[in-house]
């Protein structure tokens, strides 16, 4: 079963995306996120979710959109501008590095998940659908440009054995 939720969370953006950034921390901490110290959240950049954690250093570019029910960022964890990640399940380890204008979203199960380990770069306009689970281990990078789909939408279909013995038959 597909999740069905609106593209963008216009709401958030237009009730608290515009405050400053340690007006948002409070506001966040308020709703009970466990936000760490030296945190910075850029203007227009909201984070959307149940169960969120921030850890120390971690930095948020302006208009970014981080959108999920369960939210992980580990410590010095830099997210660039105009960042979209919109996965019911978000892990990014400590250390890494999200250039600006990564897309991490498209088609969604409930069990999808979009996890990154320690010391990881992707780098800009990258296109990542967790429609199934992605998970990239440590110390990993991951060019600009790149598309990385979670399913098996290209999946290569074996021929049949009907279908080989017609391909190996002399022709006549």
């Amino acid at each position: 079963m597909l999740i069905e939720k609106p593209r963008i969370p216009f709401r958030e953006i237009l009730l608290y995306g515009w405050w400053p950034g340690f007006l948002k921390i409070l506001l966040y901490r308020a709703k009970g996120y466990r936000i760490g110290k030296g945190v910075s959240i850029g203007f227009g950049a909201v984070i959307c979710g149940e169960r969120v954690e921030v850890g120390d250093y971690t930095s948020i570019g302006f208009l970014t959109i981080i959108r999920g029910k369960e939210i992980r960022l580990g410590s010095y964890v830099q997210i660039g501008s105009m960042t979209f990640l919109d996965t019911p399940f978000i892990e990014i380890g400590e250390g890494t590095k999200i250039n600006e204008q990564v897309f991490v979203g498209g088609l969604q199960f409930p069990d999808s998940r979009f996890v990154v380990g320690r010391n990881c770069q992707i780098m800009q306009l990258s296109f990542i659908n967790p429609a199934r689970s992605i998970v990239i281990g440590d110390d990993t990078g991951i060019g600009g440009h790149c598309l990385i789909f979670g399913h098996t939408s290209w999946s290569f279909r074996a021929p049949s054995l009907r279908d080989r013995w017609r391909w190996d038959s002399p022709p006549g």
